[in-house]
């Protein structure tokens, strides 16, 4: 079917070539005798055309066994395309053939060779050359030139098979160069990442030391604040204490002047030897009862803690000298521990004298200024 089809098809093209340009006489002779200029655009557009008509009805005549009518038609369109070398090879081949089939094997050997010496053959048109040249040699029996012949024909087919593995060289070459690309790109992105993740990490790191040094520095806060709250308190129970110990010491100063003007009074009336020397030791008794001096000592520990402790540590003191240097600390003076202690100026002098022998204190330095620094 599909061969009646293209016969159909080719023989209504010949029947176009011959009752239509053919009458018309267009062949080369046309295009001379009107002395159609070459250099028209024009005119070479004609000469393409029905140059290829010229082939065209040649292949046609060729295909009916009219040999030499075809040749003459093959001919003409080789005028006709003289000036498209891209068109020639394929007449020349056409040509060749025809030669071949009349025995003019060397005519049509020249025309080959002048077709595969042409610029613009392609490489499916060199082969189909070189193959009718094989057939050539093959009459002529050139086993030389055959040789040489047959392998021109296998170059030019492995050049289609070069060509496609080039062509798929280029194209894994394209796809490494591609995967490459796309490596680079991932990498590119996974640096990035990694970017993105260390400074989110550098950058929480410091948020949460941030956190961590407002949360102490609150904290802080709240133990400065109380910190100064309890100072305060503790001052202010110092400052009692302080005011309790001064009211305590007022009291036994005064509850010895009280004692000190009854014993003038009795010395002063005249009573029994034994009943005033009686009452004289009861008094003394009273004056140096510790149940006072006890609850002095708790309150001055209170505000002057380590006091005792510092003063202990330099010798080996009394009662009665730390009880001087409590009242030194306090910065009474001479007058006033003697009146706390209801003993005399001499008797307060000469405890001063033998503090400060055991404290090891040097004529330079006054006894006050080193219980004050104490």
């Amino acid at each position: 079917m599909a061969s009646s089809k293209l016969a159909f098809s080719t023989s209504i093209k010949a029947k176009f070539i011959s009752e239509v340009l053919i009458p018309y006489n267009f062949s080369s002779s046309y295009f001379e005798s009107n002395n159609l200029n070459i250099e028209n655009e024009s005119a070479n557009e004609f000469k393409l055309s029905f140059g290829n008509a010229n082939y065209e009805y040649g292949k046609y005549l060729e295909n009916q066994g009219e040999q030499t009518e075809a040749l003459g038609y093959f001919n003409n369109a080789k005028k006709l395309l003289v000036n498209f070398p891209t068109e020639i090879p394929k007449v020349n081949y056409e040509i060749a053939k025809l030669l071949i089939q009349v025995d003019q094997i060397n005519s049509a050997e020249k025309i080959i060779l002048e077709s595969l010496s042409n610029e613009e053959i392609t490489d499916d048109e060199k082969i189909s050359n070189f193959k009718l040249l094989e057939e050539l040699y093959v009459l002529k029996k050139s086993d030389k030139k055959l040789l040489a012949v047959k392998d021109s024909i296998i170059v030019y087919s492995e050049k289609p098979f070069q060509k496609l593995i080039q062509e798929e060289f280029n194209v894994l070459e394209n796809l490494i160069l591609v995967t490459d690309k796309q490596q680079e790109i991932n990498k590119s992105k996974s640096q990035a990442l990694t970017v993105t993740l260390i400074s989110i990490i550098i950058l929480f790191s410091l948020l949460m030391i941030l956190m961590y040094l407002k949360y102490n520095y609150e904290l802080q806060k709240e133990k400065n604040i109380r910190l100064n709250i309890e100072k305060s308190r503790i001052s202010d129970e110092l400052k009692i204490t302080e005011r309790e110990l001064f009211s305590k010491i007022n009291f036994i100063v005064q509850r010895n002047d009280h004692i000190n003007k009854l014993k003038e009074k009795i010395t002063k009336n005249r009573f029994v030897p034994l009943q005033i020397n009686s009452l004289k030791k009861e008094m003394d008794e009273l004056s140096k009862s510790n149940k006072a001096y006890q609850e002095f000592d708790r309150m001055f520990s209170q505000v002057y803690p380590n006091f005792y402790k510092k003063l202990n540590q330099r010798a080996n003191l009394s009662k009665t000298d730390i009880r001087l240097a409590s009242y030194i600390k306090m910065n009474h003076s001479n007058n006033e521990i003697a009146r706390i202690s209801g003993i005399s100026m001499r008797t307060v002098e000469s405890q001063r004298y033998r503090l400060s022998k055991k404290l090891k204190i040097t004529k330079a330095k006054d006894l006050n200024s080193f219980i004050l620094s104490v």
